[in-house]
């Protein structure tokens, strides 16, 4: 894959100062009119940015990567979108990896973006499904790139400049992921899901090491070792108890690794 040969993803960019949610933006305009697949809504600050389960993501104007793809993956079925979150997951942690080589990059399940187990990224999909098969998507995509200070309240953020002690061109960052993006989108949809999956697994934080999780509701701690990840997207951890699986609200893990 080249860093910046994207041919669709990006073909369309709406840049705006300033947005409350790109992903609100994005599914505003989708039901205004139809919008061409790969068409992407950019801000430079987002001062109402989501996480999974509504937690607020702090991003300082003009130092990072904010953003939404819209896709229209009709051919995936409903019940395989987790391919699509897998496969995303895995674009942003290549392009990261493109910009600080020299630096561990790892996914933390579903779909958070590590370097030297320090929180940099984030993605929120939003998928509307047509009968059996998907119909809209809007990728959500934030990365720290430039912010150096961030809130006592998220003692685990950190961005790629902090990290690596230089700059990171925003635009050339931006071009690599569109163009990755992109390419695993096609193998996705070329191949299925299975190679993504098996990469998804390769880049998985705490994959196969014993650690503390938190089962919700509660916060009950107990000890696991992540086995895998299911076909609905639920993390496998073999605990003293024998393999459980757990949905996204069900479980927290701890950051003593990170």
């Amino acid at each position: 894959m080249k860093q910046d040969n994207a041919k669709w993803v990006g073909k369309v960019l709406w840049h705006f100062d300033e947005l409350s949610s790109t992903n609100d933006y994005a599914r505003y305009i989708t039901r205004q009119s139809e919008v061409e697949s790969g068409t992407v809504i950019r801000t430079d600050c987002q001062t109402a940015g989501r996480g999974q389960l509504g937690a607020v993501w702090e991003s300082a104007p003009g130092k990072n990567l904010t953003l939404t793809i819209i896709l229209h993956p009709n051919w995936l079925r409903a019940e395989a979108q987790v391919g699509l979150s897998q496969a995303v997951a895995l674009a942003v942690a290549a392009s990261i990896q493109a910009f600080v080589p020299e630096m561990d990059v790892s996914i933390k399940w579903p779909n958070d973006l590590l370097v030297q187990r320090r929180k940099v990224g984030g993605i929120l999909i939003e998928n509307t499904i047509s009968g059996q098969f998907l119909a809209q998507s809007l990728i959500g995509i934030g990365v720290n790139v430039n912010q150096v200070h961030f809130s006592s309240a998220l003692p685990n953020a950190a961005s790629l400049s902090s990290l690596a002690s230089r700059q990171i061109d925003l635009d050339a960052f931006q071009a690599h992921l569109f163009a990755s993006v992109e390419y695993h989108y096609e193998w996705l949809r070329l191949q299925g899901r299975e190679g993504i999956h098996q990469d998804y697994l390769r880049n998985l934080f705490g994959m196969g090491v014993r650690k503390r999780f938190l089962s919700m509701p509660g916060e009950v701690p107990f000890w696991g070792c992540i086995k895998g990840v299911d076909p609905d997207g639920r993390l496998c951890i073999e605990t003293d108890q024998g393999l459980q699986k757990f949905a996204l609200k069900e479980i927290k893990q701890f950051f003593e690794l990170d």
